[in-house]
This record gives structure tokens, sequence and C-alpha cells, in this order.
């Protein structure tokens, strides 16, 4: 396709394709095209960082059919899609989704229009699965485990590898309830322990020799990174680490570094023959929030561990200022700035945690919560709560230090958990701007915490507007370049 200096528009039927509604006797009602009483008027589809399935929504104008009760639509009905978007790929995306609910139904005369939400399959299983089985083993192994045994799905499941192993009673959980609470316990396998060598990942030490000094508080220090995500995308279900997403080695979909390169344009650009990588909008929904941090010890924090095995109580500082060199950064700022420094000074959230390392060892003798002692103890489950408690609260809150909302034209090859450059604009005097054209500070690599596809059709019917809408989030500022 031809790129021109307007925003590509396709024919509806290009971007999306028989819209097929399938009740649980087999048969098909067409929602594009084959029957002009019942149209599609929009279609959204979303991903999220922070969400274990897909989720979407198609708004639907039914004139006289009254599919909803003809059908009926009673909910668990079968939806599935192709979607298009030809001006960054030929190729067509096939969604299966599931509806999960009806809302939004308004009657006027003989029209009606109703929304329906629409959820992948396995979120639809995880609420009627329980867990009863114990799990022993790697994060990134019981994430495999429960996927294939329990939801016996055949889409992928691309996890990485963990540090430690781990051991869970559910409780009788949900699948993706269990995951979820051993997201912030997992401490990627590829860790390195010299931070000075700028490996991908970096899993603390506790500093048994020596004794960290503040003015307020003696004790000694715990730094290092931990915390992963799991979500699904249309290529199948993620299990990384957060300092896995943000290395310049990896991107969320096992391409490229960095997906694409999008761009703000102030006035008309000569030369701008790429329209489809155009910003369409943008604007910061958070940025810098100080006192937040603070309250949850992003900077600094306490934790206070008692083992009621050995009766010993023992308090450890987390400071971000040592611990930012062994977390992998999308800015520039491989050192930590000036404000988090001083604000990592004292430590400002005191967090209380029983060490439990006596549960799974069945030896005679008290087994060691140290994992340097892991043979000598005999429990191959450990408690690690020094590893990983405040390491994975101030990671994944030092991630979210930039928000940011961006509008591009409508792209498929985009995923959550992908990272794409975005240049923005030098709003400094036109003089200035000749030589610096971009925001140097603010331009740069950010990561895609949510996105959603989104697909209208015009009321006049004469055409289509399909939009990507992104949530950036990114943990430092600077760009590691400007280049287009």
């Amino acid at each position: 396709m031809t790129a021109n200096n307007t925003t590509p528009r396709v024919d509806v039927f290009e971007i999306v394709t028989d819209v097929l509604l399938t009740d649980f006797s087999g048969k098909e009602y067409y929602l594009t095209g084959k029957n002009a009483n019942v149209q599609v008027m929009s279609l959204v589809m979303y991903e999220s960082l922070e969400s274990p399935y897909l989720l979407g929504e198609i708004a639907i104008t039914d004139s006289g059919v009254n599919l909803i009760a003809t059908v009926p639509i009673t909910g668990m009905e079968k939806i599935t899609f192709g979607i298009k978007t030809p001006y960054f790929s030929d190729s067509e995306y096939k969604y299966t989704m599931y509806v999960s609910s009806v809302r939004n139904r308004v009657g006027a005369g003989k029209v009606q229009t109703y929304t329906l939400d629409l959820i992948s399959y396995e979120g639809l299983q995880n609420e009627g699965i329980r867990i009863g089985k114990s799990y022993a083993d790697y994060g990134n192994k019981i994430v495999e485990d429960i996927m294939k045994t329990y939801f016996k799905t055949n889409k992928k499941v691309n996890a990485e590898s963990c540090k430690y192993q781990m051991k869970f009673i559910p409780r009788n959980q949900r699948p993706f309830d269990l995951i979820y609470s051993f997201l912030p316990k997992c401490i990627s396998g590829d860790f390195s322990s010299n931070t000075d060598t700028g490996a991908t990942s970096s899993i603390n030490k506790t500093n048994t020799n020596s004794s960290t000094q503040t003015d307020a508080n003696p004790a000694e220090s715990i730094s290092g990174s931990a915390g992963y995500f799991f979500w699904e995308t249309y290529d199948g279900f993620q299990f990384k680490s957060i300092d896995k997403l943000c290395s310049s080695e990896f991107s969320g979909s096992g391409g490229d570094k960095v997906k694409d390169t999008f761009v703000y344009r102030l006035g008309k650009i000569e030369g701008n023959t790429d329209a489809g990588r155009n910003i369409l909008e943008y604007q910061y929904t958070n940025e810098i929030d100080v006192l937040k941090k603070m309250r949850h010890g992003t900077y600094s924090s306490m934790m206070v561990f008692f083992n009621p095995s050995t009766g010993q109580y023992e308090e450890y500082i987390f400071k971000m200022d040592e611990s930012y060199n062994s977390m992998i950064h999308l800015g520039k700022d491989e050192k930590i700035p000036e404000g988090p420094k001083q604000l990592s000074k004292y430590p400002t959230r005191i967090m209380t945690q029983i060490i439990d390392h006596e549960t799974f060892y069945n030896g005679t003798d008290i087994a060691s919560p140290d994992p340097k002692d892991n043979d000598k103890s005999g429990t191959p489950f450990p408690d690690y709560k020094k590893q990983y408690m405040s390491q994975s609260i101030a990671r994944k809150l030092l991630l979210n230090n930039q928000e940011m909302r961006l509008t591009i034209c409508g792209n498929l090859t985009l995923r959550a958990g992908d990272k794409i450059n975005i240049l923005l604009p030098n709003f400094s005097v036109d003089e200035q701007r000749k030589t610096e054209q971009y925001d140097k500070q603010h331009s740069g690599t950010y990561l895609i915490k949510e996105i959603s596809y989104e697909f209208y059709l015009q009321k006049n019917g004469q055409s289509n507007i399909a939009v990507t809408n992104l949530s950036l989030i990114r943990d430092s500022f600077g760009a590691f370049t400007l280049q287009t």
C-alpha cells in the first residue's frame, strides 16, 4: 500500500471480515455483509499486561431481526471474526471469543442497539476450575503445567525461566489467582550477581558481613530486582520478568528489540511519507508521583522479618539507590536520578513478614532460610522473602514512573508487552527546534502496558475509522536514540 500524508482508511469489509455468531446448536449468524439488518457498528479488542485473558466488545445495530431474542443470546455464544490492517501487514488476524455479557441495550422504533462483551475461552474456564493439588517447582514450570493440565489450551505458553523452586498448597484457588499470587516471588533465571556487567537481571544479596548505617536505623541492606507479569496476547500466554521486558535484547513478541517508531509532528513536515506511523494524539496520565511512591516504599523501605522456628528477628533496609544499577531500564538514565537518590536515604514504609522455612522441611535439624545453606539444610524450598518482597514492589512501581496514552492508526502488529520508540516534538522556540527537533528527555523507548484495537463504522457508511490506543509506561527518562 502506498503511504500518503493522511490517516490511512480502508473499506470496512477489508478490515473486519465475517463477524460470525455461532449458537449452541452450531447455527451461524453473520453480523457483517450477509444480513443488512444486523450490522456491527464497532469492534474493540483489548490486551493488557495485567489481564490473563483477552477482552473485547462488539456494538450491534439490529433492525427488524431481533437477533438477541431469536438466537437467543444467553451467554457463551461463540464469536469469530478476522481483522486486517493492510497499511502495516497483509496478514489476517483471526479471533475466537465468547459472549460474557450483554449491555447498553436501547430500542427506538424498529431498531435496537446493544453491546456484546467478549472474553477468551480461558477467562470463562478460570471461574469454574479449582486447583487442589500441591505444586513444587519453578514458577515457569508451574505456569506451563496449569495451562496444559487444567485449561488444556492449544495456545502457545511463552514462559521465562525462574531462579528458585517454590512450593504451594493452593487451597482450591482458581488457576489465574494462583499464578498471580506468586508473580512477585519470581526472580529471573537469567540473573547475574555482578551488577556492573549490565546483565539482564539481578538477584538481591543479603549482606550479613557488614551493616549499612543511616541516621535513622542501623540495619543490614538488601537490593536487587524481582517480579513477573502474566498476560495473554494474540500470540498466546506470556510469563515474563519485568527486567526481561525492559531489556534491549527482548521484545514482547520475540522479534526485534524495539517493535516500531512513531512520531508526533508539529504542522506539516517535509518528507512525511509514512503517515501510518504518525502519533495522532498523546497525553501523559501520570508523571513522577513522589508521595505515592514514598508511601509504597518505592525508594526505600524497611523489612522486618521474624522466624518463629529459631526466634530470630532481623531488620533490613531496601534502598533504590543501591538497587537501581541491577535493574534494566527503558530510558538512558543508567544512574539513579538525584531526586530518587535523595529519597532513598530513609525508609518511608515498614513491612513485617514471618519467615517460614520449616513447613516443607522433613529433617530433624533446623532448616536454614539462607539460600547459601540450601544443601546443608536439606530443604529445596527455603523462604526467599528477603530476595523478592521489597524488590518486586519497588520494581513494579518504578516501572510506572511515566505513564501516557497514545493514539495511532489501526495497527495489529503491536502487542501488550512490546516496546516502541516514540519521538515527541521539542516545544522550545523555533530557533532551537531547527537543531533539536525532538524532545530528548521524553522521547525514547516505552513499554506497552495496555493496547486496544478499535474499529468504527461511521453512520454514513462511507468510511471506516481504525485506531489503536496504547497505554505506555517506562521507569526512567531520556532517549537512547532520536533517529526516525
